[in-house]
């Protein structure tokens, strides 16, 4: 790629179903398409870290994070203040503030560089934001799977569906029930890449947060 725009972003994201390299692109890249349509045409540096779930987030972040700000693959006038990371973890229903600390303790020498978020309480709460996506996804049995997804108790509001089960796991228990499957590294990415990014800030604040806070780093001057 040839870099015209010294802007340099990262995404550090826990999970294979945001940024696994699947046929049907990555996950994160997919709900964010029109951001990042937007710095391709700007020629904006982009790239996602996939760490394979929480725990090696935990322990690989800091490596990382600093590889970004200050890496010797880029061009000697690549300044700090142009790079800039992106951390994306599930919630969980964990204690959102004690996460954040302990992303903050680990990442202390590089504040400013950096944001935390959240997608609550998975990332499936921004597939089931816009249940239209399922229909374009799932060729047998939409129906099925769609009217099941919309009786999941508070789904009006999805980062509000509890952890007990998790809302990945019910969409998994669904699809069998309507003869079809939900695979988080497969049908995910696919979900997303359907999923109306603005049907699905509407409904889920923690995306609406995360897609501004991208907008801002990347001059994308239009707030949603």
């Amino acid at each position: 790629m040839v870099i015209l725009n010294n802007k340099h972003i990262l995404f550090c994201v826990e999970g294979r179903t945001e940024g696994a390299r699947t046929i049907y692109g990555k996950g994160i890249k997919n709900i964010l398409r029109v951001e990042v349509e937007y710095m391709r045409k700007k020629k904006i540096f982009h790239d996602v870290k996939v760490f394979n779930g929480k725990h090696e987030m935990m322990r690989e972040i800091d490596f990382h994070v600093s590889q970004h700000l200050y890496p010797a693959k880029y061009k000697p006038d690549t300044k700090l203040e142009d790079c800039y990371v992106f951390i994306l973890r599930d919630l969980d229903c964990e204690n959102i503030k004690e996460i954040e600390d302990e992303i903050n303790n680990k990442l202390s020498g590089y504040k400013n560089y950096y944001s935390i978020h959240f997608a609550k309480q998975e990332i499936e709460a921004w597939i089931v934001a816009d249940i239209n996506c399922f229909k374009s996804v799932y060729r047998t049995n939409a129906i099925c799977l769609v009217k099941a997804i919309e009786n999941i108790p508070y789904i009006v509001e999805p980062e509000k569906v509890d952890c007990d089960p998790k809302i990945s796991e019910r969409i998994e228990q669904i699809a069998r029930k309507c003869s079809n499957r939900y695979r988080k590294t497969i049908e995910g990415p696919q979900l997303l890449k359907f999923a109306d990014p603005d049907v699905v800030s509407k409904k889920c604040p923690s995306f609406l947060s995360f897609r501004n806070d991208l907008r801002k780093q990347i001059g994308f001057l239009d707030p949603i």
